[in-house]
Formats: structure tokens, C-alpha cells, sequence
């Protein structure tokens, strides 16, 4: 699914029994059952049938409730469930935009990280931080996440596109 901004989610349309109908950017839709939500604890306002109706999607793509940014859901999951295919393959193609799918520690801080595009390779993170970086993030023990095709480590994020750019170019981390 090519898509011309990072999120493919469109729109929800909030349904009975905690289900909506999804409409992807391709214009892919379907219906995605979402009453696990009210499993989780902080989403108990979700099973007033007039809150869950007031979903939208963000400007990020991440579908939310209310007026706040508290309660909210994974377009992931509803990717799946509408289409029964894993969520990477919802990521534009590498000509629009690209996503992290993998990212492994080496020797912090150097990271080997994948694309959605099949690129990859090893960089230094220290190198690719809008910010500065603490002085012990070489130790040991901090973590990698993904969320939403970004590189997180540490809860400092780190400019992707540059380090797309960095591995393509074949240059040394």
C-alpha cells in the first residue's frame, strides 16, 4: 500500500460493539473489532457506546477517543485485522517515505537498523540525534524501540530519513 504521508490510516467510523470501519489512504476498508481495548484498565470510558463513537484519526494517523491525547489505539492492529496482512506492508513505498521495521543493538551505540524499503545496515546513533545525547548512552542495558516506523532509544528519537540517507550512501558508521 503506497501512500503519500507516513500513515495510511484515512478515517474510522465508530460502529456497534466496539467495531469500526477503516478506511485506508489506498482506499483499502474493512471492518476491525476493537472491544480488546476494554481489557485495559485506562480504556474503561471506551465502554460508554457515545464516548467510543467520538474516534477520529489524528493528524499522525493514530486513531483517538475524546478530546484529549490519553486514550488511543494502533492503526497497526486494525491494518491487520481488515486486511489480514502484517502492518509493514501498509508502509509507502521507499520513493515516498520509509519506516524502521528492525533495529538490533550491536555495541551501543552502534545499531543495526532496517528499512521498509530492504535497506540496512550498521550506524552509530550518537550520530543521528536532533538533540543532545546523554554522555552514558554507550552503556549498556538501554533499548531500541521501534513505534510507528521511528527509531527510539532511550526515549530520544532519531532522524531516520538521515540515517536512510547515511546507510544508502554506503558511507562508514
Amino acid at each position: 500500500m503506497a501512500t503519500g504521508s507516513a500513515y495510511p490510516l484515512k478515517s474510522l467510523t465508530a460502529l456497534p460493539e466496539h467495531r469500526v470501519w477503516a478506511v485506508f489512504s489506498d482506499d483499502t476498508e474493512g471492518e476491525a473489532d476493537l472491544s480488546y481495548l476494554l481489557d485495559i484498565p485506562y480504556m474503561a470510558e471506551l465502554k460508554d457506546p457515545e464516548f467510543f463513537a467520538t474516534v477520529r484519526v489524528d493528524p499522525d494517523g493514530v486513531p483517538r477517543w475524546g478530546e484529549g491525547d490519553d486514550l488511543d489505539a494502533s492503526w497497526e492492529d486494525i491494518f491487520t485485522q481488515v486486511t489480514g496482512r502484517h502492518w509493514t506492508e501498509a508502509l509507502p513505498t521507499a520513493s515516498e517515505a520509509i519506516a524502521v521495521v528492525e533495529a538490533q543493538i550491536i555495541n551501543p551505540p552502534d545499531v543495526y537498523v532496517k528499512f521498509s524499503d530492504g535497506t540496512d545496515g550498521t550506524v552509530r546513533l550518537t550520530n543521528f540525534s536532533g538533540e543532545r545525547v546523554p554522555a552514558d548512552m554507550e552503556r549498556p542495558g538501554w533499548e531500541t524501540w521501534i513505534w510507528d516506523g521511528r527509531l527510539i532509544w532511550n526515549n530520544i528519537e532519531f532522524d531516520i530519513v538521515k540515517i536512510h540517507q547515511h546507510i544508502t550512501a554506503k558511507l562508514p558508521a
